[in-house]
């Protein structure tokens, strides 16, 4: 049997008590399918997703590269948060999409958002920056100005490379996430379930803080990257998804579950 059928099975999980820890809005849907396939599943978010005030210092920085647009020959949109944002941006000071604009999306999620606004993003069948740098569009792109959107203190792979390609690279930050603390009940939930999803390395470095260091349960984690941080900071067990999409984590528990099972 598939992972794809199983995670159609309302069993997969019976009994699996799981912490998501992804920031509102997108953690609600990650539950949604964890309770699906029969797990008992607590969503207390790590970080919050703060988009950009007039007022701010980031604002007119910002504002700068949204009027900018169509002085780009490719926008890349680095998650669903960078796009919902961008969204906002474009609706309050474009009156059209720009045109002539080669979207690109890191993850099908990202490229479903996009769509939501008639925004038509290619994207790579990964959901992190060095399959999207697979993608033919990205591999001859010499003096081409580029514009990365995404949020304060992302991954720096992506533009870096780019213009290591000969790109002009500039990257327009829209939001940041702010940590949240959690309360001590929350930190007592978490210590009573059976495994803790992480959905980036900023919300596994806040979570280990705040907990006084790791514990013994099992932590998925998207991708390698994240995952030689949860090394790191030894955790002891260290469980890696292909990606940080509700697709891929729920399929990773999956796997875990049955090889636990085993």
């Amino acid at each position: 049997m598939t992972l794809i059928n199983e995670a159609n099975n309302p069993k997969a999980l019976a009994g699996v008590r799981v912490m998501v820890t992804r920031p509102a809005p997108y953690g609600a849907g990650l539950q949604s399918l964890l309770r699906d396939a029969g797990a008992e599943c607590h969503w207390q978010p790590l970080q919050e997703i703060q988009s950009f005030e007039p007022g701010d210092d980031q604002y007119p920085l910002a504002k700068s590269y949204i009027l900018d647009l169509d002085l780009y020959a490719k926008v890349i949109v680095v998650s669903r948060s960078a796009a919902s944002a961008l969204i906002e941006w474009i609706d309050y000071y474009w009156p059209q999409l720009p045109l002539g604009i080669c979207w690109i999306s890191i993850g099908k999620g990202t490229a479903e958002v996009l769509a939501s606004a008639g925004i038509d993003a290619i994207s790579a069948d990964g959901e992190n920056s060095e399959a999207l740098l697979s993608l033919p569009a990205l591999e001859d792109v010499t003096h081409e100005r580029i514009l990365r959107v995404g949020g304060v203190g992302g991954r720096t792979t992506l533009a870096d490379t780019l213009k290591s390609r000969g790109a002009r690279v500039d990257c327009a930050d829209l939001y940041q996430r702010t940590n949240i603390d959690w309360t001590p009940d929350q930190l007592r939930l978490v210590r009573e379930q059976n495994v803790i999803m992480i959905t980036s390395g900023e919300a596994l470095l806040h979570l280990t803080a705040q907990l006084g260091g790791p514990l013994t349960m099992p932590i998925i984690v998207p991708g390698e990257r994240v995952a030689r941080m949860a090394r790191d900071l030894h955790w002891p067990q260290v469980v890696t998804s292909n990606s940080a999409s509700d697709g891929a984590m729920l399929a990773c528990l999956i796997q875990w579950r049955a090889d636990a099972s085993c």
